[in-house]
């Protein structure tokens, strides 16, 4: 089985480059019985990570999560792969956590899923080891975009992931394609990934007016987007 995994990151310090890299290290290594294709979108300049590609975004657009993740997963390296991960760069893989997805996917019919954080979904009432919505940001929180892990044949529906929103409620118009579509979500609980949380977005490397503008300055684009979903 082969697996496409994106890291976003934007490593301006040691400590940054080092958590990409631990990334990288616990994606692999946690699960030996895949075979994963590693791509880090890398916002640095001349950084290189073991057991990854490494490829630099366009300075001529502002940051977009979800047009990045669109832009590299249509690079040549994932051709073949039966399934991608999109992910963060602040993320710790357990055991088996992408066997442990595809197995759950198959038996669900699920294109979608996404892993158990332990500390978010420490709540989660599991049924028959998954809990199934779309839920972003209450209740069980199916749609963690720190971690979206994704048959590739979903692409042949839903086409590009939607880029409405830059960072902030990203996930959230995620999981309105899903329903959209009628495309099935489950978050599995013995798939688990530690979510070491916006460690970039806290860090020095983000100012307060770009942190601003990412965070609560989405909120305008969410509610516009909506609209334009409701009519």
């Amino acid at each position: 089985m082969t697996v496409g995994v994106i890291f976003l990151s934007l490593a301006a310090t040691p400590e940054l480059r080092v958590m990409t890299q631990k990334a990288v290290n616990s994606c692999i290594s946690s699960d030996p019985d895949i075979k994963f294709k590693v791509l880090v979108c890398e916002g640095i300049p001349g950084i290189k990570y073991a057991g990854a590609k490494v490829i630099n975004p366009s300075t001529e657009k502002p940051f977009n999560y979800n047009e990045y993740m669109n832009t590299c997963r249509s690079h040549y390296m994932f051709e073949g792969c039966d399934y991608i991960a999109l992910c963060n760069n602040d993320l710790l893989f357990g055991k088996d956590w992408a066997t442990n997805l595809i197995k759950k996917m198959k038996e669900k019919d699920a294109l979608s899923a996404c892993p158990m954080e332990p500390t978010i979904h420490a709540h989660v009432k599991f049924e028959d080891g998954v809990s199934e919505g779309y839920k972003v940001t209450a209740g069980d929180r199916h749609v963690g975009g720190w971690c979206i892990f994704q048959d590739m044949s979903i692409y042949s529906i839903t086409g590009d992931l939607n880029t409405e929103c830059s960072f902030w409620h990203s996930d959230v118009i995620y999981s309105m394609q899903l329903k959209e579509n009628a495309i099935r979500h489950i978050l599995v609980e013995e798939a688990k990934v530690h979510h070491l949380t916006s460690q970039t977005l806290n860090s020095h490397v983000i100012n307060d007016q770009q942190r601003e503008v990412l965070t609560y300055g989405q909120d305008k684009n969410l509610v516009a987007f909506q609209a334009t979903q409701n009519n």
